[in-house]
């Protein structure tokens, strides 16, 4: 996205303190994300090389595809904003969690928190989807909206290997 584009979404989430709110807490949660992941696969790798962290990469990616389309469900039965919050706290406690385990050599519960904490990421996408519209006050805003979850998701895809 170009710089002047960038510009324009700011500008637009700006006005509505609701959506930077909401997309400023994606972002966050995005780079939160890609860290955790990275921590699992690199602490796999330095205990049973290659063959572990392929295995711990495998077992968090099928959790979650499991879970995103409960999402939109749960998005549907419950206030979307709450659902949100609920699944970004649960997060943040399964993430802490599973640091303390493995700050105490449970590698196994270490890795189990890790994969719930990931299956509960994959609330967040589906759950954003549905929340920006009903928090935009106009097509710019829900525009901007989108492209800064965008410019989320691309820049953790462009981080440096």
């Amino acid at each position: 996205m170009s710089p002047r584009r960038l510009a324009d979404v700011f500008a637009n989430l700006r006005r509505n303190g609701a959506m930077g709110r909401v997309e400023v807490g994606f972002l966050l949660a995005t780079m939160v994300e890609w860290a955790g992941w990275l921590a699992l696969i690199v602490y796999a790798f330095s205990r049973g090389g290659a063959a572990e962290a392929g295995l711990i990469g495998f077992a968090v990616g099928l959790p979650a595809i499991l879970v995103a389309p409960t999402a939109a469900i749960l998005g549907d039965r419950h206030p979307r904003s709450r659902v949100m919050f609920t699944a970004y706290g649960s997060q943040a406690v399964a993430f802490m969690a599973a640091g303390v385990a493995f700050m105490l050599g449970e590698a196994t519960v270490g890795y189990g928190l890790g994969i719930v904490e990931m299956a509960l990421i994959a609330l967040t996408r589906p759950l954003l989807a549905s929340l920006l519209p009903e928090i935009a006050r106009s097509p710019e805003e829900l525009t901007a909206g989108r492209r800064a979850r965008i410019a989320a998701e691309d820049g953790a895809n462009k981080l440096p290997t």
